[in-house]
């Protein structure tokens, strides 16, 4: 790891420290309450007062934390607050609050999530990935940066091919906000050092809608509907409840449901130990982001297994555990700053990969002007 890379890192891991530390009791400010209209979820309460700073969560940016590094979540989880095996809320400041996740158990049958393991296939056949320091591109430590020069999708991306790459002479970051790596390598077909400027690899996938390279197309289900079309749906139930709970006019939600519909993008993500996904925000929208997944579980038999190696989904502001299982959907409000704990490789010779599909969509959606730095809602 350079000396950038290495101060930004221990900067981060102090703040979160801190940040830990001015909790107390760690379920300060997060309680669970019980609807009176029993046709409602239960609702997980997080306090605005549980927040970082603005000027504390810019240091926490890009770092990929390990779940031991969080241990808090043993506590500071829905299962602490008995909702580990029921569907909930998670709402801001008090029960009729933002809502900012929402847990749906059991959204797929047993049979239709069996379809991610097709899904996660098909994703392998079409994704390149890409090294451009988008969003979610961790930190580029030289173990990182080594690991993706051996892999040839990585350097696909990047446009030009490992094979060329003979020795690395130089490793460091090409910007101050550390979002990108430059690094000289010595070429073996034109015998001479090559410098160029690269981000940790990023294995996703933006799908398109319809057409010959959609899922629906390329997955064989027998099923009438997809898990992707079953996902669409449930993306479209929740849209009501979601920005209503935002002061949205009712009215004006229902004329924008076709809208919304049409914009919707679905993106298939992969991580492993040496492909991290760091904490970041999403570009500002006013709806959410809709995940589903195998994640790390392992189907053993006719159920789903979860082997605990990490990937597990987080809010960094407001310290939550949002674990989910390949038959549950979450979700979350992008807005606030998320990202997944480090994937733990189970020892043996298999790589321990992480599987998701995420559901977003472009209806008013802002772009991101730099790393860690937005405009428009919630800022």
């Amino acid at each position: 790891m350079d000396t950038h890379t290495r101060t930004v890192v221990a900067e981060a891991k102090t703040t979160f420290s801190k940040y830990k530390e001015s909790f107390g009791d760690i379920k300060s400010g997060l309680y669970a309450m019980s609807p009176l209209d029993k046709s409602r979820l239960p609702v997980l309460v997080v306090c605005s007062t549980c927040r970082m700073a603005p000027e504390n969560l810019k240091k926490i940016l890009k770092w990929t934390p390990s779940r031991k590094e969080l241990n808090a979540f043993h506590i500071r989880n829905p299962e602490a607050f008995g909702l580990g095996e029921t569907s909930f809320e998670v709402r801001l400041d008090h029960i009729d609050g933002e809502i900012i996740a929402i847990k749906i158990k059991n959204a797929f049958s047993m049979e239709e999530s069996l379809q991610l393991l097709q899904l996660r296939e098909c994703h392998h056949q079409v994704s390149v990935g890409w090294n451009k320091g988008r969003e979610a591109d961790p930190l580029p430590t030289t173990k990182l940066i080594r690991d993706q020069i051996k892999d040839e999708k990585c350097m696909k991306s990047s446009g030009f091919r490992s094979t060329n790459v003979q020795k690395v002479i130089h490793l460091g970051p090409t910007t101050k906000s550390g979002c990108g790596c430059k690094y000289g390598y010595l070429n073996k077909t034109m015998n001479r050092t090559i410098y160029r400027s690269i981000s940790t690899h990023i294995d996703r996938h933006k799908w398109a809608k319809t057409g010959s390279k959609s899922p629906s197309n390329l997955m064989r289900t027998s099923e009438s509907l997809s898990i992707v079309d079953i996902a669409m749906k449930l993306y479209i139930d929740l849209i009501p409840k979601y920005l209503l709970s935002r002061k949205f006019d009712c009215e004006d939600v229902q004329d924008c449901l076709s809208e919304i519909n049409d914009n919707l993008q679905l993106s298939t993500l992969t991580v492993t130990k040496a492909k991290p996904i760091a904490i970041h925000r999403d570009p500002p929208t006013p709806t959410f982001a809709l995940l589903f997944g195998d994640t790390t579980h392992k189907l053993q038999g006719n159920k789903w297994v979860d082997p605990r190696l990490g990937g597990t989904l987080f809010f960094m502001d407001g310290l939550l555990e949002l674990k989910y299982s390949p038959r549950d959907i979450m979700i979350i409000d992008g807005n606030i700053a998320h990202g997944v704990t480090n994937v733990i490789d189970s020892g043996s010779k298999d790589v321990t990969e992480r599987f998701s599909g995420i559901i977003f969509c472009k209806w008013r959606r802002e772009k991101l002007k730099r790393p860690g730095k937005y405009s428009g809602i919630n800022v």
